[in-house]
């Protein structure tokens, strides 16, 4: 199978690309500008993005969350691009995903269960990171069963 053609590997970079652009306008509110409106708390109900990236479980090891989501995309665009040269295994960039899909559930616990509140910036990204995971997954069970 010729992955370099193909056009469902061009969605991993367009999915990613959003993903990339939504976190760093997330990096820009959160480090820079904290004045800026984030368009997704709606008042008086659990969907409040401010609830969530300020919170004390937006932070690892004293580094805000959107910067490692920013450096997982650009390793993702890259892992991607090794892959439409044929100079990166499938299984590898499965693999990465699946770190992908161990944030989705990260995420969705810590604003289920410990804020109480959803982003839905971040759940759009977890959307995002589990869209890939499946056409990643797809190509790897074409793989190995043709």
């Amino acid at each position: 199978m010729d992955l370099k053609f193909d056009k469902r590997l061009l969605l991993l970079i367009i999915f990613s690309i959003i993903g990339l652009i939504i976190y760093i306008y997330l990096s820009y509110v959160v480090l820079i500008n904290s004045s800026l409106p984030l368009f997704c708390s709606i008042n008086n109900t659990p969907i409040n993005c401010e609830n969530v990236i300020r919170s004390p479980y937006s932070k690892l090891f004293g580094i805000p969350l959107e910067i490692y989501v920013i450096l997982y995309f650009i390793i993702d665009i890259f892992l991607i691009l090794l892959l439409y040269k044929k100079m990166f295994k499938i299984i590898y960039n499965l693999l990465y995903r699946l770190i992908g899909i161990i944030f989705v559930i990260f995420s969705l616990y810590v604003m289920l269960f410990l804020i109480h509140s959803i982003c839905l910036y971040c759940s759009t990204v977890d959307g995002i990171l589990i869209i890939n995971f499946g056409i990643i997954l797809y190509y790897y069970k074409k793989k190995v069963f043709e």
